[in-house]
């Protein structure tokens, strides 16, 4: 109610929340790219939002981490049949294109001045360019002070075995009413699997990089052109 009570009011809202561009594991019959602008016109019709913000990361660490989220929500697949660029059957695709269609869909929808896109990295190499860029593009001020949160540590590739084969148990005993492994109770009591492949198997020696050297430079390659076309839109947002 107190979204409601504010555009009653007459006040500015500010609404953020990661499923605003669309549940990338919903099994749909969508692409990601799909899902991203079926949810923003919805958001869109509801609220009538004046403009948008949009954080963006370098592809092979946005589809890494959509990865941990999958398993953390007990996904099962291996990181193989996770991702496949330009494949829509996969639960995660990204067109050659994929930062591009975002921005153009939603420089179409409210115009490029009322759209402001900034880099995840950025966040915490440049934190204070992006508070900066971001009080212009609000037109307000931050008081206070403000800093960068602490990160969210996902797992690494051993762990995200670890994880995958815990959800894949959960599966088998969810069929046959069994008390889970992550569960409520479990996650009440900070044992749930994600919790402990997170918190207690982080200090495994272990790799955070699910794909290989050659995928990875495969992957920056083919999706070259997109990056940039998202770095030369954030330095407008920031002029």
């Amino acid at each position: 109610m107190d979204i409601f009570d504010a555009a009653v009011s007459g006040k500015q809202l500010l609404l953020s929340d990661e499923n605003l561009s669309g549940n990338p594991f919903r099994k749909d019959g969508l692409t990601t790219f799909q899902r991203f602008r079926s949810s923003i016109k919805s958001v869109h019709k509801l609220f009538e939002p004046a403009g948008y913000i949009l954080g963006l990361r370098e592809h092979t660490k946005f589809v890494e981490s959509c990865y941990r989220q999958y398993l953390a929500e007990g996904g099962v697949l291996q990181f193989e049949d996770f991702f496949q660029h330009d494949d829509p059957s996969r639960t995660i695709d990204l067109s050659a294109n994929a930062w591009r269609e975002r921005i153009e869909f939603l420089n179409e929808l409210v115009g490029p001045d009322n759209v402001f896109v900034y880099l995840q990295e950025d966040l915490s190499k440049q934190f204070d360019r992006v508070r900066v860029g971001l009080e212009s593009f609000l037109g307000t001020e931050f008081k206070g002070a403000s800093q960068l949160a602490g990160r969210n540590i996902g797992v690494g590739v051993r762990s995200a075995k670890v994880l995958q084969t815990c959800n894949r148990v959960d599966v088998v005993l969810r069929k046959y009413h069994l008390p889970v492994m992550r569960g409520r109770i479990t996650n009440t009591l900070g044992i749930s699997s994600p919790q402990v492949c997170r918190k207690w198997l982080r200090w495994i020696p272990q790799s955070r990089n699910f794909f290989s050297a050659e995928q990875a430079t495969f992957l920056k390659e083919h999706y070259a052109a997109d990056w940039q076309f998202a770095q030369n839109t954030v330095a407008t947002s920031f002029s």
